[in-house]
């Protein structure tokens, strides 16, 4: 029988497994959701929804340490989620980890006892708060590879003509939510653009359009994840430039994509693409 199973990641993605012989997390509660609801009256015994709005999850339980020395054991979690930086909480309903869901979290409440007479266990209750949805990032990693280049004309027109395309992905988005994206892609990459666009209707969803050159090297940065949404440009020495005053912010830039509707996602730039962008998908869930 499969056991569901809790992990703590780090900003460095560093992990804590909450379910050890020595370290584990004992009845959990607040797995599901809450919604803020209100209603008008439209006839006798019928009612429109005027309100509907997720709220902020908030999970319970026990830590109990159970190790020889349970105190140090409690003493070296708690410097881990001091030095953690942004805290993750990981999830897996049947205990497989590849099937493990993440959501941003803070623990809000640590409440310490004494060991436990007898038994010589310590049981730390804890309270956890989720910022976010739990989201999956689907095994669909795909490699959006160079197909094309760009017309040019050195002679008469001394510029490129017409863009070239690094490649387009086709993906229907899973989840209860509209799903998010991060993509990198080595340079060199000049003025590169990134667009969602609807496949039953051709609509444009949203366009991330950037007005800058991504130099040898280099790397573009994208994600639209909500709290994490940006546009970097990473140097080879990892230093990381935000480049959201480059934008065209007329456009819808960082772009979710709507849940069950086949959709595709295209990189293009004003100059040739050699190098291989990669995309992730996630996928967000409400309860899981």
């Amino acid at each position: 029988m499969s056991v569901r199973h809790f992990w703590l990641r780090n900003a460095v993605g560093s992990t804590v497994d909450l379910m050890s012989r020595s370290l584990f997390l004992y009845k959990p509660t607040g797995l599901g959701y809450t919604r803020s609801m209100t209603f008008q009256r439209v006839a006798e015994g019928f009612f429109a929804t005027s309100l509907n709005r997720l709220g902020q999850s908030a999970m319970a339980g026990e830590i109990v340490f159970a190790g020889s020395d349970p105190y140090s054991e409690y003493a070296e979690l708690m410097d881990w989620i001091a030095t953690a930086g942004s805290l993750q909480l990981g999830y897996s309903p049947s205990g497989d980890s590849e099937n493990t869901f993440w959501a941003a979290a803070q623990i809000d409440a640590v409440a310490k006892a004494e060991r436990t007479i007898g038994s010589g266990v310590l049981r730390v209750p804890v309270s956890v708060r989720l910022t976010g949805l739990w989201s999956r990032i689907t095994p669909i990693v795909a490699e959006i590879a160079p197909t094309a280049s760009p017309l040019t004309y050195p002679q008469t027109y001394p510029r490129v003509y017409g863009t070239a395309i690094a490649g387009s992905y086709s993906f229907t988005a899973g989840g209860h939510e509209p799903a998010a994206f991060g993509v990198t892609c080595e340079g060199a990459l000049t003025n590169p653009v990134l667009s969602l666009i609807r496949d039953d209707t051709s609509t444009t969803i949203g366009v991330m359009a950037l007005t800058a050159t991504v130099a040898s090297g280099a790397t573009l940065v994208y994600s639209s994840v909500p709290l994490s949404d940006g546009v970097w440009v990473q140097s080879s020495a990892g230093t990381l430039t935000d480049m959201v005053s480059s934008l065209d912010l007329t456009k819808n830039n960082f772009f979710r994509a709507p849940v069950g509707i086949p959709c595709t996602i295209t990189l293009s730039a004003d100059d040739t693409i050699s190098t291989t962008a990669t995309l992730s998908i996630y996928e967000f869930f409400v309860s899981v």
